[in-house]
């Protein structure tokens, strides 16, 4: 049976009131006679000259304030955020900032960029994320090694929890080395059920025991992630199996 929600009439009229402000807010129309030429300036601005939005947006409300004689809040706040975006004084700042950071981003910080953007890129194209995140700056990481990304775009990418997970997890020891037996754990016959994956370890169920005769770096973002290729004792096809479906063989 369908659980229903049901909304209060206090709640009812709290989201007319808020959908109220919210209309208002994008229709207030904004009439200063300053604001073409504060366009034009902007327009003008060496540093917006590369910002494709900008080169868009900018002509687009000129044109209208000068057909209709206003802008809307919402337009003249975008406005005001990118004059002081591109103020010089704040321009020449952020240039300081960029080369002092240039000079931080050491090997070490490249490398773990490199690692990160490859996470990204990895989890985008075998359909685990539905978006390729931050993929501008993980294609040029990954396409041009002499390309520093901005610092706070570095934080971003680096320090959120799924990508220090994945710094983790695949700098992480293999448990198992070539040449060592094994055998499928508890864990396999358990929770991972015949119907949705016994395919992936049947053959090494049926001969038991085999021997792992390389081990690959982990695709998943998870612990116990590196990929084992396995050749089952009498078999003669491999199979890669996580390592966390093993345990060493015992009696071999």
């Amino acid at each position: 049976m369908l659980k229903r929600n049901y909304y209060s009439r206090d709640d009812y009229e709290r989201h007319k009131r808020l959908a109220r402000e919210y209309r208002s807010f994008v229709d207030v129309r904004v009439d200063d006679p300053g604001l073409p030429q504060r366009i034009r300036n902007l327009i003008t601005n060496e540093h917006t000259k590369e910002n494709k939005f900008l080169q868009s947006f900018l002509p687009s409300i000129l044109e209208q304030f000068e057909k209709k004689g206003y802008l809307t809040q919402k337009q003249v706040d975008i406005l005001e955020k990118n004059e002081k975006q591109f103020d010089p004084m704040n321009v020449e700042s952020s240039r300081k900032e960029y080369e002092e950071w240039c000079k931080e981003y050491d090997d070490e910080k490249r490398e773990i960029a490199k690692k990160v953007a490859e996470y990204y890129k990895s989890a985008y194209e075998s359909g685990k994320n539905r978006a390729f995140y931050h993929e501008k700056a993980a294609t040029q990481i990954l396409e041009n090694p002499d390309y520093i990304p901005p610092k706070l775009k570095y934080e971003k990418m680096v320090n959120n929890k799924y990508a220090q997970q994945w710094l983790k997890n695949s700098s992480a020891q293999p448990k198992f080395n070539q040449g060592d037996y094994v055998s499928l754990n508890s864990q396999t016959k358990g929770y991972w059920n015949r119907r949705n994956f016994g395919g992936d370890f049947q053959p090494l169920e049926k001969f038991e025991v085999g021997t792992i005769i390389e081990v690959k770096p982990p695709v998943a973002n998870r612990k116990g992630a590196h990929i084992c290729v396995v050749l089952p004792m009498g078999g003669t096809d491999t199979v890669e199996i996580e390592e966390r479906f093993l345990k060493k063989a015992r009696g071999v």
